[in-house]
């Protein structure tokens, strides 16, 4: 009689096929809380306040139906009654939201491999409660959790159609039920998902019903009492979640790649349009060369791990269309430097391959500020260390040829 600490009143109704009258049991709980340190016997106090009656009722009809009046102080650690309503629809059996997409597929699981399944009608405050779900899942897995010919029980699980985590605190992660009551609360089954992969363990949502008899929960529900059962239903589970936790790890590598290639793409773009403006300096265009190339090496690694037919689609056109361009910038470099050599002889020098006077040696004789002079010399180390001598003594031509005044150079 737990219920007789948190209510006033207890009402059971309820009615059997083919019998035409139903029984009715009220319990004054307030009355008993009242008595309870008198010295009157305990069959005198039930005998004073639970009833029992009968009424007539249709001899077809057949339901147990169970009111109570819940006092307000065992209501005050829920905050509001929206925290009670998911609190009672995770814990209790009560049925799926009729606007759960796949409340038919996994009620007809349960129902089809669970011999006592049986879900509940629970009102409260005239409003009745279902079990907490979101839509944004994929379809479910219904498995059953077997040990050779030895079954413990059945579980369903929905993975996120995002790959991410679940906000509602009520539907993220796993519940032990059994005869549909809930055994703990979803951090219960936390474990179950490996070490290393239990931050994906809020991106799906279901429930395993246990029905073996030998698995037993303990007096507060807690958690399952300790039993060679239970640490042989715990081995099965932890196998069948690290499988799941296998296949999110690849989703989410699948949905990272199409976020980089889009990201990739919208980069391309960009530097397509700077290079195709008029208004865009030749030596600016070949600066472009090593981001291309690296934006063309990033789409072609992650191609082959996404799955959109669409995505893979614009990203293989990218890859074309940046190879195309490539090759017109690599000619405008190579004409670049043939003019260059061509100067060179005209003037009667020695055509070398060396290096032209450092960047940073320009930049030390400057009268430049410090801070500028070493973002520049930091620029230098870098081309120096990326580009063949050819590359760097246009780009830091073309430097210097921007900087002129600045680096009083004639």
């Amino acid at each position: 009689m737990v219920g007789t600490s948190i209510s006033d009143q207890i009402k059971i109704k309820t009615k059997k096929r083919g019998v035409e009258k139903c029984y009715i049991l009220i319990i004054d709980s307030k009355g008993i809380r009242e008595e309870i340190h008198s010295r009157k016997p305990l069959i005198a106090v039930m005998e004073k306040y639970v009833k029992l009656f009968e009424e007539p009722e249709n001899k077809e009809d057949h339901y147990t139906e169970v009111e109570i009046s819940v006092v307000k102080e065992a209501l005050e650690k829920f905050k509001d009654n929206n925290t009670l309503e998911s609190f009672i629809g995770q814990t209790l059996p009560v049925k799926f939201n009729p606007n759960f997409k796949f409340k038919d597929k996994i009620t007809k699981f349960l129902e089809d491999n669970i011999e006592d399944y049986k879900e509940i009608n629970i009102l409260l405050n005239g409003k009745e409660v279902y079990r907490p779900t979101i839509n944004e899942v994929e379809d479910p897995i219904p498995k059953g959790i077997w040990k050779g010919k030895k079954n413990y029980g059945y579980y369903w699980v929905c993975i996120h159609q995002h790959t991410k985590k679940i906000q509602n605190k009520f539907v993220a992660g796993l519940v032990f039920k059994q005869k549909g009551i809930t055994v703990g609360n979803r951090e219960t089954c936390r474990f179950l998902f490996p070490e290393g992969s239990q931050q994906l363990y809020e991106w799906v949502t279901g429930e395993i019903h246990v029905t073996s008899p030998d698995v037993i929960p303990d007096i507060e529900r807690t958690n399952f009492e300790w039993s060679e059962a239970r640490e042989e239903l715990r081995e099965i589970l932890q196998k069948e979640m690290e499988v799941i936790a296998k296949d999110l790890r690849k989703k989410s590598g699948k949905e990272h790649a199409t976020k980089d290639i889009k990201y990739a793409i919208q980069r391309y773009e960009e530097i397509r349009d700077i290079i195709k403006n008029p208004q865009t300096k030749w030596y600016d265009k070949i600066m472009k060369i090593p981001e291309l190339e690296e934006i063309k090496s990033d789409i072609d690694d992650r191609l082959n791990k996404i799955v959109s037919i669409g995505i893979k689609t614009q990203g293989k056109n990218t890859v074309s269309e940046i190879g195309s361009l490539l090759e017109d910038l690599r000619k405008i470099r190579k004409k670049a430097r043939k003019i260059q050599k061509d100067i060179q002889i005209e003037k009667g020098e020695k055509v070398t391959e060396k290096k032209i006077q450092s960047l940073s040696e320009i930049i030390d004789s400057s009268k430049l500020d410090e801070p500028i002079k070493n973002i520049l010399k930091s620029i230098d180390k870098i081309l120096s260390e990326k580009l063949e001598t050819e590359d760097y003594n246009l780009i830091v031509d073309a430097i210097i040829n921007k900087l002129k005044d600045k680096l009083k150079i004639e």
